[in-house]
Formats: structure tokens, C-alpha cells, sequence
């Protein structure tokens, strides 16, 4: 009987190779998608560097342009509320990581954050008021914005800032890239110029 998991060595999209877990694939297409997921996420170092950020105890505010929000009479002041909560717990984790912009990761999730606060849909906020962008919203959101993810055909989740983006217009995303200056070293842009 064979394992139900195996461990493989998988170069992430942060550009670092690190054991990654594999379920027993039940078809080629099957293993694709894991491959995919695996070469999407960050090592566990780089994830323990995105958690310490996470979890500042820092209580200044970065520095946020908020573009008027879009809505109807009722909409538009409920998702400024929704939208100043929200800035309320990340723009001190954004002040963390503009201290860290040395590193590639820091700017890209600073990125992805300001990519966030400039969304001006009421509905966008109203809809999504309840979600956490937590370190598996960030995750995912550095990863499409570093690897240009403009795939025709792929679905976004409606909390996504990037997929917002991708819908309805790209200057947008074109301006957090060039924000995120994702500069990885050439060993590394060798190592994931196969994503």
C-alpha cells in the first residue's frame, strides 16, 4: 500500500527550496494543481518573517492616500466605516513593513496592502467586512502580484484586491508591482523563472 504523503523539495515563489507535502496524487491533473499550490507559497522561514510582521506590537499608523469611496448614500459612509476598521488594524503592521523595505517580502506586502486601501467600491468593503487579510490573504495576494498572474480565465476570490484589479483595471496593479521592486537575487530568479 502506498503512503498516503511524500515530501518532495519545491522551490517557492519567495524563491527559497523547502520540503513541501504532497497527498497521493489520484491523477496527473491532480498532482499539477499540488505542484502549482506548492510552487505559490513561501518557505516556512519566510512565513515566520510574515508572522513576526503580523503580529507588531507597533502602534503607529503607516501612512495610507484613501481615494473617496464609491457607493450609494447609504453605502458609501457604512463602507468608509468598514474600510477606517480595517485601516485601524493594518496600518500599523504597513508601518512595520515600510521599515523593512530592505527586504523583498516587506515591500511586496506593503504593496499588497496599499493595493488593498485603494479599492473604492462600497460594495467591495461592505462584502468582504467580516474577512481577515491575515497572512493567507497576504500570501496569496504577493504571490499573483509578483508573478503576474493576469492568466485569462482565472477566478479571484471577491477578497482579493489583486482579482479586483484584474477586473477592472490594471494601472492599479501595474503601480503596486512597481511599488514591490520584487528584486530577488540572481540564483533565486533563476530557481523560479519556471513558475
Amino acid at each position: 500500500m502506498q503512503p498516503h504523503t511524500h515530501k518532495e523539495e519545491v522551490t517557492r515563489f519567495c524563491g527559497h527550496t523547502a520540503a513541501f507535502t504532497f497527498d497521493r496524487a489520484k491523477s496527473s491533473k491532480d498532482s499539477m494543481i499540488q505542484r502549482s499550490e506548492a510552487r505559490k507559497s513561501l518557505c516556512p522561514d519566510c512565513v515566520e518573517k510574515l508572522i513576526g510582521w503580523l503580529s507588531t506590537a507597533e502602534t503607529k499608523a503607516y501612512p495610507v492616500q484613501l481615494p473617496e469611496i464609491k457607493g450609494t448614500v447609504k453605502t458609501a459612509p457604512w463602507a468608509r466605516q468598514v474600510r477606517a476598521k480595517e485601516l485601524a488594524k493594518y496600518a500599523p503592521i504597513m508601518k512595520v513593513l515600510s521599515e523593512n523595505e530592505s527586504d523583498p517580502l516587506a515591500r511586496a506586502a506593503l504593496a499588497a496592502y496599499n493595493l488593498l486601501f485603494t479599492i473604492e467600491s462600497a460594495k467591495f468593503w461592505i462584502d468582504n467586512r467580516f474577512f481577515k487579510y491575515d497572512r493567507w490573504w497576504l500570501t496569496s495576494e504577493i504571490s499573483s502580484l509578483v508573478k503576474d498572474e493576469g492568466r485569462f480565465g482565472k477566478v479571484y476570490a471577491d477578497y482579493s484586491a489583486y482579482g479586483y484589479y484584474r477586473n477592472s483595471g490594471l494601472n492599479h496593479i501595474a503601480q503596486a508591482r512597481q511599488t514591490a521592486n520584487w528584486n530577488l537575487g540572481e540564483p533565486e530568479l533563476k530557481a523560479v523563472s519556471g513558475l
